[in-house]
């Protein structure tokens, strides 16, 4: 019996932990969309900024 409830106790915490870890995922990939966006915006104004000086 002590068995059983030492591998359930460790299942419990097992799922916990990838819960945890799934959680710090999200807010990397999170983190990481908001920048790649910020650079996006960023390429697109120098873009604009170099047809400018092109046409001049």
């Amino acid at each position: 019996m002590k068995v059983l409830i030492t591998l359930f106790v460790l299942a419990v915490l097992g799922l916990m932990w990838l819960r945890h870890e799934n959680g710090n995922l999200s807010r990397s990939f999170e983190t990481a969309n908001r920048v790649a966006s910020e650079q996006k915006a960023t390429i697109g104004m120098l873009k604009n900024q170099l047809s400018v000086a092109g046409q001049l």
